[in-house]
């Protein structure tokens, strides 16, 4: 059977070369050429080049095989053999092929690819050819492939093989920086190049152009001036929603510069939703340039608003009302290249319900606005604490894969009215509210360019997922707060500081590595008390000590400082079995499976009963870094809070607090502050806190105002080495 399927495999091979056409390349492959390529392919040396002649002889069909023995793919050697016969040199077409069976045999052929390489600069040295399509690295000589178009096998930035070279190359969507005379000089990937140019006869600057060249000689230029201007909807694969435009797609090869600072090249991550000083260049309908004209501004912000229950990034239905008359303003198709802007005024108790069918909303994106500047758009469709919220600033509704996302989007000042008493209780008092102010604006603006959703159009959402907004409508101390902060921002060595915060602490605090990754500087585990007691927290015993007293720190009046529950063998085996899947799904590196080579990410649905629960490592503060959960039919190591705190789900079992209330309507675990103790069929635990514990603790911060500190002086406790800086551009 096997002697059959080899001779089968040889027919295919010989029937796919004897297909090919003659190649009229008259190259040849050299060894050390022939060499490199198999080991780039590879991506170590797994050909060693002393066991060959001299590097700049032709390949035989003898060292052919003898490469394909060392790689164990002789059946591929017989094959060849038929197609070549005894060829003493090897032609760049056949070699490529062989290339092509080398990796199909090696399963590399996913992860190879052929690609047309338009040479536009070379670095010898670091032996890099810079392309309009990015930089790869070429291990052999790089002379007489300036300007060139090579035909290559590639795999990732590394070129394999060069199969064929063109001698004329164009270059597309270039920036002309500058003309002087009958020269004019580009730049790509900060590489400036000057060309001649005949009868030349205006002055460019800060213009694309295609240029085709040949041996440094620009054979034809084209310039690219047709622009268009708007503000940025949304980003995504498929292109950029420009406000009036709809989407435009992105040519292949875009660029994108900042033309205020010398058309220094960015990336597509330094354009962001919202922003509205940009040109776009515009060539057969697809956007090759993009001109940044002015560093984006933090005035505004575009927050996503979830659904009822903040179950959905996207709604059925929208039913918008406003208690002051309001606008509708949308684009309307009038036969002309671009879309017409039309607003409709209703009048103040007016609803409107927007379907996902809406005529207006396949044309391009939807703006409600009431038409007074303090006036609010209400959303009859969405609930938060059974009532229907709303919003200052601008409603945007807009299509996404067949659902309508909702935008709001507002002067970050505004925003932060309605965050600081969602993420706050007003009754700490405005000093307690300006603490939170200045946390949540940095907090915004350090997430205004993670592009998370841009797709959707916005920079936040409105839920834990980022701060929670809206939730408490505005108030007059949380006013109050935002207009004492305008503007102020905790930087750390000349970046927004990312701070972090949460409701109350055990008593200490941890570091950012809360969550995986290199810790920040400026956010350190320390005990929150007057004295600068040294307490390691990470030693179990000691946590366990500290844990079941009221050690006296800063949170310790909190109803959350203290917190324990009580889980039967079956509930605690219930919640385990009923959540593992879920959170192995949502972070498999964080659930491993006990094997014979140790603990490895596994999915698993089920662990069987549980017969023991131990924290096996503890983080700073005493965070539970790794928790063992031993079950019948299996043993789990769960990583780090976020999967902890979610996989034990104590819903409909009492959560004793310190304050003597309870509460029974938690799906996770206050915090993964706590230890464990076995009594009988049930366990206990013990624990503190409510929240991450990495940051700011907002129960600490109304007792230390009550102690006499002042905002600043709470944000510098709180996070190391910052300043308070102004965000804006004018005060």
């Amino acid at each position: 059977m096997l002697c059959i399927t080899g001779i089968i495999l040889s027919l295919i091979y010989i029937a796919f070369f004897m297909n090919k056409k003659e190649n009229n390349i008259k190259e040849y492959v050299i060894i050390e050429e022939g060499i490199e390529s198999i080991n780039s392919m590879y991506g170590e040396e797994i050909i060693k080049r002393g066991n060959y002649k001299n590097g700049d002889d032709y390949i035989s069909i003898d060292d052919v095989e003898n490469m394909l023995e060392t790689l164990g793919l002789e059946d591929i050697k017989n094959v060849i053999r038929v197609k070549l016969g005894k060829a003493d040199k090897i032609s760049r077409e056949n070699w490529y092929e062989i290339l092509g069976f080398v990796s199909n045999a090696n399963g590399m052929k996913k992860i190879c690819d052929t690609k047309e390489i338009n040479i536009y600069s070379i670095d010898k040295e670091n032996k890099n050819i810079i392309s309009d399509a990015g930089s790869y690295v070429y291990n052999l000589a790089l002379d007489n492939l300036d300007d060139k178009c090579i035909e290559a096998m590639v795999r990732d930035n590394q070129i394999i093989f060069i199969k064929k070279v063109v001698n004329e190359v164009t270059f597309n969507n270039l920036l002309i920086i500058g003309s002087e005379k009958d020269n004019i000089t580009v730049r790509l990937n900060g590489i400036e190049r000057t060309f001649a140019v005949k009868g030349l006869k205006e002055k460019l600057e800060g213009i694309m152009c295609d240029l085709v060249v040949r041996d440094n000689k620009i054979m034809k230029m084209s310039l690219k001036r047709d622009s268009i201007s708007g503000k940025v909807q949304a980003i995504s694969e498929n292109g950029i929603e420009v406000e009036g435009f709809g989407n435009v797609v992105l040519d292949e090869k875009y660029r994108v510069y900042s033309s205020y600072d010398s058309y220094k090249e960015q990336g597509i991550e330094n354009v962001r939703v919202g922003d509205g000083n940009l040109r776009f260049i515009v060539a057969n309908k697809k956007i090759c340039g993009i001109f940044m004209d002015s560093t984006p501004s933090a005035d505004n912000i575009r927050v996503l608003i979830k659904t009822t229950g903040y179950t959905a990034l996207t709604h059925d239905y929208v039913t918008v009302s406003s208690k002051s008359p309001f606008y509708v303003i949308y684009f309307e198709n009038d036969g002309s290249d671009t879309p017409r802007e039309k607003k409709d005024l209703y009048n103040s108790g007016d609803s409107i319900t927007f379907n996902c069918d809406n005529d207006k909303l396949k044309v391009g994106r939807i703006k409600i606005t009431a038409q007074d500047e303090n006036g609010k758009i209400m959303l009859n469709s969405v609930s938060r604490n059974g009532n229907n919220p709303e919003y200052r600033g601008t409603i945007e509704l807009g299509l996404n894969d067949g659902k309508i996302v909702v935008i709001n989007e507002l002067s970050l000042e505004q925003y932060l009215y309605a965050v600081v008493p969602s993420e706050m209780p007003s009754s700490y008092g405005i000093e307690a509210l300006k603490v939170q102010a200045v946390c949540a604006r940095s907090y915004a603006v350090s997430h205004m360019n993670n592009g998370a959703l841009s797709a959707y159009g916005a920079q936040v959402n409105d839920s834990t997922d980022y701060q929670v907004y809206n939730v408490t409508p505005e108030n007059e101390n949380s006013i109050s707060a935002v207009k004492a902060t305008y503007g102020q921002v905790l930087m750390y060595n000349g970046e927004i500081a990312n701070t972090y915060f949460f409701a109350t602490s055990c008593g200490s605090t941890t570091d950012s590595t809360v969550w995986g990754g290199s810790p920040l500087p400026y956010i350190k585990g320390k005990l929150l008390c007057d004295d600068d007691n040294n307490i390691d927290l990470s030693d179990n015993n000691t946590f366990n000590e500290f844990i079941k007293t009221e050690y006296d720190t800063y949170d310790k009046g909190s109803s959350w400082y203290r917190w324990n529950i009580t889980m039967t063998q079956e509930q605690l085996s219930d919640s385990i079995n009923g959540n593992i899947a879920r959170i192995y799904n949502n972070y498999p590196d964080n659930v491993l499976t006990w094997t014979s080579e140790g603990f490895v990410s596994r999915k698993l649905t089920n662990i069987g009963e549980v017969t023991d629960i131990y924290v096996e490592k503890r983080g700073i503060g005493g965070t539970i870094e790794e928790l063992i959960i031993k079950g019948t039919t299996a043993v789990v190591k769960i990583v780090k809070q976020t999967a902890i705190r979610n996989l034990i789900s104590p819903n409909g079992i009492a959560i004793n607090k310190a304050d003597g209330t309870s509460v029974d309507t938690f799906n996770a675990l206050p915090s993964a502050y706590f230890t464990v103790e076995k009594n009988g069929n049930s366990y206990t635990f013990y624990g503190g806190g409510y929240g991450h514990g990495a940051g700011m603790s907002q129960t600490a911060v109304k007792s230390m105002i009550d102690k006499g500190m002042n905002y600043e002086e709470i944000l510098k406790f709180f996070y190391d080495n910052v300043n308070i800086e102004f965000i804006y551009d004018n005060k």
